[in-house]
């Protein structure tokens, strides 16, 4: 599974949904009410929690059927007018068998740990992972998470896990705020759970 570390400070909120909607590609799936769900373009990103994004140009939305637990799948005709979606995954999302068109984030600004200032947050794709079960990413997501991956490489760069003078690889992506927020001796979650 591909995977995008983040250390992302309050203030970086307008950033991050910025580079999510840079490309009007990525269709964050919105709960309505009840078992309903809909895939919405207009959306902003605004508190902790787990965020499942359609790749619209990544090929159809595809949901497991409801009543067989197989990879028997229905298609979402239009994700846009919404569909109802029974089965959900432990986040709270709706369950979509690790369907290659989806990237996840998981956002965690607030620290669990008192002694951290932020958690530690990241994008997932599960890519070509379950290629050989014939779920092959499609050619239009990777290049999305390529640049995706591009995007945040741009104005974010890596640090330690924890804390700046760590003396471990360089592997989290800080966006400026949080950047900042190390420079003056912040410390981060070494771990995203």
């Amino acid at each position: 599974m591909a995977w995008i570390p983040l250390y992302i400070g309050s203030e970086d909120l307008p950033l991050l949904n910025e580079i999510l909607r840079s490309d009007n590609d990525l269709a964050l799936l919105r709960h309505e009410q009840g078992d309903r769900w809909k895939a919405v373009l207009d959306y902003e990103v605004e508190a902790d929690g787990h965020y499942s994004f359609w790749h619209k140009d990544g090929g159809p939305l595809l949901v497991p059927d409801k009543v067989r637990l197989s990879d028997i799948y229905e298609e979402i005709i239009n994700p846009f007018e919404g569909w109802d979606q029974h089965r959900l995954n432990q986040f709270g999302q709706p369950f979509l068998n690790n369907l290659p068109s989806i990237i996840d984030l998981t956002v965690m600004v607030e620290p669990k740990n008192s002694e951290d200032s932020f958690g530690m947050s990241s994008f997932g794709w599960i890519g070509n992972y379950f290629s050989v079960l014939g779920k092959v990413a499609p050619d239009a997501t990777k290049k999305r998470w390529t640049k995706l991956r591009r995007e945040v490489s741009k104005i974010a760069p890596r640090v330690p896990r924890g804390w700046l003078t760590r003396d471990t690889k360089p592997e989290v992506f800080a966006l400026p705020h949080a950047y900042k927020l190390f420079r003056t001796g912040a410390r981060g979650a070494i771990n995203p759970i």
